[in-house]
């Protein structure tokens, strides 16, 4: 009850869980009743590329698991890695 008075702790995590919520709700009403009225054509502008943040975040994920390969002992890498 004292938390629902105070706020989230984490703002930023607060708005991405209630964003997801709400896209997934209305995934799922659009699923079981339809488009609704005034949404014909919004596929054509919805922008398929990933935002600039899951960029960011790949992109960190990625140093961080060349940065651990390159500490791993030679006899436990494989042969062949991505480049």
């Amino acid at each position: 009850m004292r938390r629902a008075m105070c706020g989230p702790d984490n703002v930023e995590a607060y708005l991405l869980r209630t964003a997801e919520a709400r896209g997934r709700d209305a995934w799922r009403r659009e699923k079981l009743w339809g488009a609704a009225d005034g949404d014909e054509g919004l596929e054509a502008l919805s922008d398929t590329a990933p935002i600039q943040d899951e960029v960011i975040i790949a992109r960190a994920r990625l140093t961080r698991v060349r940065a651990g390969i390159e500490h791993m002992p030679p006899r436990t890498l494989p042969s062949r890695l991505p480049q």
